[in-house]
């Protein structure tokens, strides 16, 4: 084969190598738990409402 045609080959096992390792990664993050809360709207809620005038 030729030069070019090899580093094709290998650029795209590289390419689903680190989207498959992305994928895992992402569902071992989301296997630990926890909930996911959307941010606060108001920005006071983040101060904890005191004012801070």
């Amino acid at each position: 084969m030729e030069r070019p045609k090899w580093v094709a080959i290998a650029t795209g096992i590289l390419a689903i190598a680190l989207g498959v390792g992305y994928l895992l990664l992402v569902q071992l993050l989301d296997y630990r738990g926890g909930e996911f809360l959307p941010a606060p709207l108001d920005p006071l809620a983040v101060v904890g409402g005191n004012g801070l005038r």
